[in-house]
C-alpha cells in the first residue's frame, strides 16, 4: 500500500495530524512506541469507567482525540 505521509509518533500531535489528513483523503501510516494512540491523553477502561492514565485530564482534549 502507498502512503502520502509516514508519521513517527502516535502521541497527540501525530494522532491529530493523521486524523486531519484522513479528512482530506490522504493516506497515513502512523508508527508509535506505545500500544495506543493519543500519547499522554490516554484513558484506560476500568470496569466501564474511563481512567486517566497519564494525567492529561482535560475533557475537551479527550473528546477531540476520541473524534478520530
Amino acid at each position: 500500500m502507498k502512503y502520502d505521509f509516514v508519521i513517527l509518533g502516535a502521541g497527540l500531535f501525530g494522532s491529530v495530524l493523521a486524523g486531519e489528513m484522513n479528512k482530506t483523503e490522504k493516506k497515513c501510516l502512523v508508527a508509535g512506541k506505545r500500544n495506543h494512540f493519543g500519547g499522554n491523553t490516554y484513558f484506560e477502561d476500568v470496569e466501564g469507567i474511563n481512567v486517566d492514565k497519564y494525567g492529561a485530564n482535560n475533557e475537551k482534549i479527550w473528546d477531540y482525540v476520541n473524534s478520530f
